[in-house]
């Protein structure tokens, strides 16, 4: 599949912009990247493969057009049948369905929902993920001197950086923190169906602001989505951290909290904390300059 940042307009009979996706859940679908095509999704061999009913209507659900408009969708017929041996004599079908947009000529989808790939579609869609401009961004004091806690998700995320003498703490501990997180649990119904883990990654700078907030697990479906739920509470907490020390002086430094969501609380968290000496000396050292 060719790769293009040119996203085209949305007419019949020239190129069409097609995009991937993964499925958040909540009839959401989360835009990954963009393609070319003139023949993705109306054909026979190039059906979209959405793997089941429900995340067929996801699909429909979701389709916008070049101004965000929602499109009206018709289901024309099956058609095409294919091998499969767990379903009624063996066979599938595919499912037709004609999309408008505006007054042009109708374009017909053809859906195979046995078979599931990663997703592609022809026009705009919104996404449940937090949007990226929404983060609190901070400046780092030294770009050339990043350090991180000692984490592998971490490590996975933004590489292998030093580690520093002494950790970021948040001021007043991880016990504030979780006073925090009590009363801003997930509030989204579908949460109360989960116990899961996530991790979100930031940055603390060597003035205590933290920003650049981002999940370094992975996750899909609901997970995904709960997660990027996750992602916004963080980005919305007190802002208040101790920076990270090394040989003596304050440095910018990556840190890590750790969830075990349960039915949508979110008091069971966690960050890479320092030895306990090293906190201490630490905290002595911030009062002082208070």
């Amino acid at each position: 599949m060719k790769k293009t940042i040119l996203i085209l307009s949305l007419t019949f009979g020239v190129y069409i912009t097609s995009y991937s996706q993964n499925f958040l859940g909540h009839n959401v679908i989360q835009l990954n990247e963009f393609s070319i095509s003139k023949r993705y999704n109306i054909s026979q061999k190039k059906s979209i493969k959405v793997g089941s009913i429900e995340k067929e209507c996801h699909f429909l659900n979701e389709l916008r057009g070049t101004n965000g408009e929602k499109l009206v969708n018709t289901e024309n017929s099956s058609c095409c049948a294919f091998k499969l041996k767990p379903a009624v004599l063996n066979k599938g079908l595919l499912d037709i369905y004609n999309i408008r947009h505006e007054v042009r000529q109708p374009i017909s989808y053809h859906f195979n929902k046995c078979d599931f790939e990663d997703i592609n579609t022809k026009t705009g869609i919104t996404s449940a993920a937090y949007k990226s401009e929404s983060i609190k961004k901070i400046v780092d004091c030294d770009t050339e001197n990043i350090f991180s806690v000692d984490d592998f998700l971490l490590k996975m995320a933004v590489g292998k950086l030093k580690n520093p003498d002494i950790n970021p703490e948040y001021k007043g501990g991880i016990e504030e923190l979780k006073k925090y997180f009590s009363v801003n649990a997930l509030t989204d119904e579908i949460a109360r169906n989960y116990i899961f883990r996530t991790s979100i990654g930031f940055k603390v700078n060597c003035k205590g602001e933290a920003g650049d907030f981002q999940i370094v697990t992975k996750g899909k479906g609901d997970l995904r989505e709960l997660a990027n739920q996750i992602l916004e509470i963080v980005s919305n907490m007190p802002l208040g951290w101790i920076p990270a020390e090394s040989d003596g002086q304050k440095v910018d430094c990556y840190q890590i909290l750790s969830f075990t969501a349960t039915y949508g609380s979110l008091e069971n968290v966690s960050y890479r904390q320092s030895k306990k000496g090293e906190a201490v000396v630490q905290i002595k050292n911030l009062l002082k300059e208070d």
